[in-house]
């Protein structure tokens, strides 16, 4: 489960960092002008990076928790009753 998540949290650093170079696209032709479907790839594309980004960070960090407590007992987690 530990491989599982390293591997979630290094493809989100990968979707984060193409979604950053996509948006240094955008920002590199902003002195130009730009019409409306001159960068909606581009947009588009940065867009979809960033969602898969924040998607396996959320897939890793809850691959983490189950991990970390999967083996808990009722007592161990503080409730004595």
């Amino acid at each position: 489960m530990q491989n599982v998540t390293a591997i979630c949290y290094f493809f989100t650093l990968l979707f984060y960092g193409m979604g950053y170079f996509k948006t240094l696209v955008i920002r590199n032709a902003v002195p130009e002008p730009i019409t409306t479907y001159d960068y909606t790839i581009s947009i588009s594309m940065a867009t979809i990076y960033f969602v898969l980004a924040i998607l396996f960070a959320v897939i890793g960090s809850l691959f983490l928790y189950v991990t970390n407590n999967r083996g808990m007992t009722s007592d161990r987690r503080g409730n004595n009753s």
